[in-house]
């Protein structure tokens, strides 16, 4: 085959996919019901993120089986998730804070009914998951102080206790965020990968309670999406018994 066809080729072959994804980017369904709550109902009965969205291709030929599966509390549940994101993102705007690209695909969900773009389909899936994130971390937040600034980062030893381990899943990866509280009621968090087995060790100091934690090298974070600070556990951070 000479050099010219097999351009010609894969010139061809670029341009039918693009093609392709023009199509899906506004390619439309419509569902007899909510398709967060859809969404919602079909999560929480232990079906995987991509067999949601291949459901949500194709409503009508799957039908009954989100029918028989859809549940009041499931409706409740996606009005519960599209009133917070709803109001978190009118709230940035009337501030006229940052708005991303993924905060205007939630906000095309959150005013559809019952028809939806298909390439808002992916986004429609982590919106149960995000909104669970957003709420816990609100949640420790509201009874936390935040870091001061990361320019004024100080040696750190302290007692420490317990709060919480979250799991938390993005789109290219999954970690375990563990949580302590200091004596000043600021926030410490050691975060690590699932694949990372040393989780097991953050395990055991988790159940201790009270810990003394000492930073050779403090880092303070800023949560990402929040005007909060917290300390970072890390690779050098010593864990001593509280007596």
């Amino acid at each position: 085959m000479s050099k010219s066809n097999t351009k010609a080729q894969l010139s061809s072959l670029f341009s039918n996919w693009e093609t392709k994804l023009a199509k899906e980017a506004t390619a439309t369904i419509e569902t007899n019901h909510d398709p967060l709550a859809i969404t919602c109902s079909l999560l929480r009965t232990g079906v995987q993120s991509f067999d949601v969205i291949n459901y949500l291709k194709e409503p009508n030929y799957y039908s009954e089986y989100i029918e028989l599966r859809l549940e009041d509390r499931d409706l409740a549940y996606a009005y519960e998730i599209r009133d917070y994101f709803s109001k978190k993102h009118m709230l940035r705007r009337i501030k006229g804070d940052f708005i991303s690209p993924w905060m205007n695909k939630v906000d095309k969900i959150c005013e559809a009914s019952r028809k939806l773009n298909v390439d808002l389909l992916p986004t429609l899936v982590t919106l149960p998951r995000y909104y669970e994130d957003n709420r816990f971390i609100e949640g420790l937040m509201k009874e936390s102080t935040s870091v001061p600034s990361k320019k004024n980062v100080k040696p750190f030893e302290e007692v420490v206790e317990f709060v919480a381990k979250h799991y938390r899943k993005t789109r290219n990866s999954s970690v375990f965020d563990y949580y302590w509280r200091t004596t000043k009621n600021e926030l410490v968090r050691a975060r690590i990968p699932t694949y990372d087995l040393s989780y097991k060790a953050w395990d055991f100091v988790a159940k201790q309670g009270r810990v003394v934690m000492n930073f050779k090298t403090p880092q303070v974070m800023h949560l990402q999406g929040y005007d909060f600070n917290v300390h970072c556990a890390n690779s050098d951070t010593e864990i001593n018994n509280y007596e």
